[in-house]
């Protein structure tokens, strides 16, 4: 069992129902006593309801999340490729492509039909995109601009950020061309009561084949907690915890950038 933490506040709570509930559980066996004798074995059942029903949701929760931690959670990476980049179902940012030392992320589109290739652009991009922008933008300097994105052609946009010299392709694709495909399901679904289990998974398209998966369960705290906020509760492993200790990125780990 993997139980919630809880605080003061809450441990007062049920304090509180347990004093008033047996106050109220021995006034009436008092007066059930006067008219049965037996009456006490009668008020068992009761005392002990009242003393299991106000953490019965916990116990049960705690029960199935322990469960689900040690059977399905964890980092499992079956298979490691070297890639030039990949499709990103979560959205492609520059972040990716740079650090990630990848040549292309690839990602819906905003529009909603087809896809994006996000790539490094060159000077002649750059020369390109500072026209289109001066063309558009009589009497401005581009060169002075924190940022500009312009469109080159029906397909093509520049993102460049004159100040610091970077530039960016922005392709518009039909549909992805990259093999591999990085998902996650970073709202979760219901896994059991108050528990909820998120995975992100990386996928050879082209032979249906998945080559990594990341599993987590996260839970909510029971109905007698009180607190300033939920803490943040999960696993994604059998031991250790009770938080996460990897990553949900973990294409970082099975899709290698070619060197």
């Amino acid at each position: 069992m993997r139980f919630y933490s809880i605080g003061l506040f809450s441990v007062v709570l049920l304090a509180v129902i347990y004093f008033v509930g047996t106050w109220v559980l021995v006034a009436f066996g008092a007066w059930l006593r006067r008219r049965w004798k037996r009456a006490w074995w009668a008020m068992v059942p009761l005392f002990l309801l009242l003393y299991i029903a106000p953490i019965a949701e916990e116990l049960w929760i705690a029960w199935n999340f322990g469960r689900l931690c040690r059977q399905d959670a964890g980092l499992f990476i079956y298979k490691t490729v070297e890639v030039e980049g990949f499709y990103n179902a979560t959205g492609a940012t520059l972040d990716l492509v740079r650090p990630g030392g990848y040549r292309f992320i690839e990602s819906y589109s905003r529009e909603g039909k087809g896809a994006i290739r996000l790539t490094f652009g060159d000077a002649e991009l750059v020369r390109q995109a500072l026209a289109r922008y001066g063309h558009e933008n009589p009497g401005q300097d581009a060169t002075a601009q924190d940022v500009i994105r312009v469109r080159l052609d029906e397909r093509t946009e520049a993102l460049v950020y004159p100040k610091k010299g970077e530039s960016w392709r922005i392709t518009k694709l039909d549909r992805p061309t990259a093999r591999y495909h990085y998902s996650s399901d970073i709202y979760g679904t219901r896994a059991a009561h108050k528990i909820t289990r998120q995975e992100s998974v990386v996928t050879d398209v082209a032979s249906g084949e998945v080559l990594g998966r990341y599993v987590v369960y996260g839970r909510r705290p029971p109905w007698f907690f009180v607190g300033l906020g939920e803490v943040p509760y999960s696993c994604d492993g059998p031991d250790g915890g009770p938080n996460s200790r990897h990553n949900r990125l973990i294409y970082r780990d099975v899709l290698k950038p070619v060197k």
